[in-house]
C-alpha cells in the first residue's frame, strides 16, 4: 500500500510543489493516487520541519541560479577572464545540489524547472563522477 522510495516508478509518483510539500506528481493515476496520499501521511512528509527544509533547499537553489543568469549577463557585455570559472562554480553546485544522493534533491530539482533551467539538473554522468 506504501510507496517505495527504491522503486522507481513509486518514485515517479510522488512529487514536491512550488511550496515545498509533497503531492501527487503528474503521472500518479488510478489506484496509486491514494498509496501516494497514504504515504505521504504516514511517512510524515510533509510535516512542517520537512516543508521548511525543503523550502530552504528551493531558496537556496533560486540564489544559485539568480547569481549565475546575472553572471551570464555581465559576462555578454564585459567578458572577463574568470568569469568561466565561476559560471562552471554555479553549475557545479546546482548540479550537486540536485543528484539523487544530496539531501532534498527533489525540492532542487523541482526549483530548477520551475525556473525554466532545468538543463541544470544532476544527469546520470553528474553521479558517476561524484565523488
Amino acid at each position: 500500500m506504501l510507496l517505495d522510495p527504491t522503486v522507481r516508478r513509486d518514485a515517479d509518483l510522488i512529487d514536491v510543489t512550488a511550496d515545498g510539500r509533497m503531492d501527487r506528481s503528474r503521472t500518479c493515476v488510478g489506484t496509486a493516487r491514494a498509496r501516494v496520499t497514504r504515504s505521504i501521511e504516514l511517512y510524515g512528509l510533509n510535516l512542517p520541519l520537512l516543508v521548511g527544509a525543503r523550502k530552504e533547499v528551493m531558496r537556496h537553489i533560486e540564489l544559485l541560479q539568480t547569481n549565475l543568469i546575472d553572471l551570464l549577463a555581465d559576462a555578454d557585455v564585459q567578458p572577463r577572464p574568470r568569469d568561466e570559472n565561476q559560471v562552471d562554480g554555479y553549475i557545479d553546485m546546482l548540479r550537486t545540489a540536485t543528484l539523487p544522493s544530496s539531501p532534498y534533491s527533489k525540492a532542487a530539482r523541482t526549483q530548477l524547472i520551475l525556473m525554466g533551467m532545468p538543463q541544470l539538473c544532476a544527469q546520470v554522468e553528474d553521479a558517476i563522477a561524484a565523488p
